[in-house]
């Protein structure tokens, strides 16, 4: 993944919980994918899509893909944050990039994709709604300052 400085990513601190360690002390794989997750949503915050319209109008994202690389195992007392931005949106599908840094030393422990489509009762929509892609571009535009090629 080639990732530019120019853009602002979303940091978010994350906690890690005593249930997600394993008995090696080391953070389960499984877990990065809800801190990416935990990412997406504080996006999607930021753009002002956590709002009553999406359930009125049945919309919802759906992951369509995911992929984690592992760089260095994250344990328990370890400081982390999930960094986050939307690389591409084309059509009904958001693509997002996700880092996951040690919150001390700046070490990138794992990045990985993730990759989003909107539906609508369950369908698959071939373009998103009006609305959600005006704020989805203006928080591009706004807040992160361009999209990250990968």
């Amino acid at each position: 993944m080639n990732m530019k400085k120019s853009i602002r990513w979303l940091s978010i601190s994350i906690e890690v919980r005593f249930y997600e360690v394993d008995s090696y002390g080391i953070v389960n794989n499984m877990y990065y994918l809800s801190w990416f997750e935990m990412g997406r949503f504080a996006i999607a915050e930021k753009a002002g899509l956590l709002v009553d319209r999406f359930r009125e109008e049945s919309l919802a994202f759906v992951v369509l893909e995911a992929k984690v690389r592992y760089f260095k195992p994250v344990t328990f007392i370890t400081k982390i944050e999930c960094q986050s931005c939307i690389s591409k949106v084309e059509k009904s599908r958001i693509k997002f990039l996700h880092r996951i840094v040690n919150s001390v030393t700046k070490e990138i422990m794992a990045e990985g994709e993730t990759t989003v489509v909107l539906t609508r009762k369950g369908t698959l929509l071939l373009d998103m709604a009006e609305w959600v892609k005006f704020k989805i571009n203006q928080y591009i535009n706004e807040f992160q300052g361009g999209v990250e090629n990968d």
